[in-house]
């Protein structure tokens, strides 16, 4: 299975604010977005291909949940799609801010285990839907 995903490991829930997910440096809307501009077109999912999201932005994810952004089966059907969506693994880049119960919020890659605390989250330009 690929799957980019998201991630509480934190004590107590997370309210995720907002989510962007960039390739190549540019903003995706959702899934099929990230695997056209990140997968040059020829591999854009088909009818036969499973490509299979959920909703991060605007929910509250438990401690220790993790919510899967994307999620491909990497079968037959998916080889290719999956195959270029590896190699561009590095040209992806996600930043989400979140905040807790008392309000206390946070910017952060996905990637650095200690975000920077933000007074309050910025409003996305082009958010991730999944």
């Amino acid at each position: 299975m690929f799957s980019l995903n998201v991630a509480n490991f934190g004590v107590g829930p997370a309210k995720v604010e907002s989510l962007e997910v960039f390739c190549k440096g540019s903003a995706v809307r959702n899934a099929r977005e990230l695997a056209e501009l990140c997968c040059l077109q020829s591999t854009v999912p088909t009818r036969e291909q499973t490509l299979e999201t959920s909703i991060v932005m605007g929910t509250v994810l438990r401690a220790s949940e993790v919510r899967h952004i994307i999620e491909i089966p990497e079968d037959t059907h998916n080889s290719s799609l999956t195959a270029r969506l590896h190699d561009a693994l590095g040209s992806i880049v996600m930043r989400a801010c979140y905040c807790s119960v008392f309000d206390e919020c946070w910017l952060t890659d996905l990637r650095t285990l200690h975000p920077p605390r933000v007074r309050e989250c910025p409003v996305s330009a082009v958010p991730s839907r999944g």
